[in-house]
């Protein structure tokens, strides 16, 4: 650790070192001492919460585990459910910097269990990141410890829980009862709910905030009732409300027999980028020699090109990154559903040099509601639109268009079915 005035005095001494810890100390006691008088209970979370993190910070996890885990208990108590997850999710972190992977991924997992309980009833999280945690390193650490492992099904639920998660927190903010009228009643509750968290954080008397949080709870209770009503008649949107993971079976078997998934993991900038493949017939570990931030810095210069108008830079890039992401390797005969991670948003699949379809989706759940589509006997095919000469032509739409257009039979402009379309437009077809 530097300290904010070594640069200022040159070399520091140990003593100053000891002098700095002895004034944070006594700062600690001041701020219990003040907490206790104007009765402020959460104020001694706050405050175990940061020694915590300290005490991880500098290489004490025994220290670190003591206090921290008088902070859960302290949170528990007062019922600040936005405060266990973090604290635990702290602590599993240290756990897992200090090597204590067993402990790390325990303390882990009760975390994820206090989120997924109020993840979505608690309002949109946008205070994200408390005590240099956030619910997104929650799922990194976890399926980095599952892919180590090479435990397949485990990785599968942790990787669908976080993004089930995501997904769910993210439309906390959004009334879906203006297009559902059957969650009005779910709305409310969810409207209730948020203010109570408040007011067990907030510097309320005792009885106040043990009456908010006794209520929070029942809430809580409430609308996991009313999400499991909803499911019964909407499963899709029910897992729009609340985190729900599929078994990797059922998703297996939504697969056709050349099709697979590929769900890449999460991770930091010069983590390596990995998935895990998904088939009917089983499961594979892939780890590619490709970090994040090589594939985002490949991705700018993709995008720098199309700035330029750089055709042949375009096709190097798309070549390369061809190669780079391996697509030949894991991709399905008859296509692949993607679920990406990271940089992985951002890749232009299309451009790849490969035959077969990419789809992208949101969860691995969404197969479950897929509807079947049928393919239509008869298509328009349409490129090259003319605008009026107000733009200039797009020669390559024009040949995508025909070459689509053969699959369909003679749709050509040339051919008889384009002569009739063209009589039938007018002027208005090119």
């Amino acid at each position: 650790m530097k300290p904010l005035y070594g640069p200022f005095i040159g070399r520091p001494h140990h003593d100053i070192y000891m002098a700095r810890a002895v004034n944070l100390s006594f700062l600690a006691d001041v701020a219990r001492s003040y907490y206790d008088a104007i009765a402020f209970p959460p104020g001694h979370v706050y405050l175990e919460s940061l020694q915590a993190k300290a005490f991880f910070d500098t290489g004490h996890p025994e220290q670190a585990l003591q206090i921290g885990r008088r902070a859960t208990k302290r949170a528990q108590e007062l019922n600040l459910p936005d405060f266990v997850w973090r604290i635990e999710a702290l602590m599993g972190e240290g756990l897992l910097r200090a090597g204590r992977k067993a402990e790390a991924e325990q303390a882990l997992r009760d975390t994820q269990i206090a989120v997924d309980r109020i993840v979505g009833a608690l309002g949109s999280d946008r205070d994200k990141r408390r005590f240099g945690v956030n619910k997104e390193n929650i799922t990194v650490y976890l399926t980095s410890l599952d892919f180590e492992r090479r435990d397949a099904n485990t990785l599968f639920q942790d990787l669908e829980r976080g993004r089930a998660r995501a997904f769910v927190d993210m439309l906390a903010a959004v009334d879906l009862s203006k297009t559902h009228r059957d969650l009005d009643e779910l709305r409310e509750v969810s409207r209730l709910a948020r203010p109570k968290v408040l007011a067990s954080e907030l510097g309320q008397a005792a009885h106040t905030r043990a009456a908010s949080g006794d209520e929070l709870e029942d809430l809580i209770e409430k609308r996991t009732q009313q999400v499991e009503r909803v499911r019964r008649r909407n499963a899709a949107l029910a897992d729009a409300l609340t985190v729900h993971v599929p078994e990797l079976t059922a998703i297996q078997a939504t697969l056709g027999a050349h099709e697979n998934l590929l769900y890449w993991l999460p991770g930091f900038p010069e983590d390596p980028l990995r998935t895990l493949v998904i088939s009917r017939a089983g499961t594979q570990s892939l780890e590619l020699p490709l970090t994040q931030r090589r594939l985002r810095e490949t991705l700018q210069q993709f995008h720098a090109a199309i700035a330029r108008q750089g055709g042949v830079t375009q096709q190097r890039i798309a070549g390369e990154l061809t190669e780079l992401l391996q697509a030949k390797s894991w991709m399905g005969a008859s296509g692949s559903y993607v679920l990406p991670s990271g940089s992985l948003h951002f890749v232009p699949w299309g451009i790849l040099d490969i035959s077969q379809p990419v789809v992208v989706i949101p969860t691995a759940g969404w197969l479950l509601h897929r509807s079947p589509v049928q393919a239509p006997h008869s298509a328009a095919v349409v490129g090259d639109p003319e605008f009026g000469g107000k733009l200039p032509p797009l020669r390559a739409a024009r040949r995508e268009a025909i070459a689509i257009a053969k699959y369909y039979g003679d749709l050509s402009p040339g051919g008889p079915t384009g002569r009739r379309l063209r009589q039938g437009l007018a002027e208005g077809a090119g």
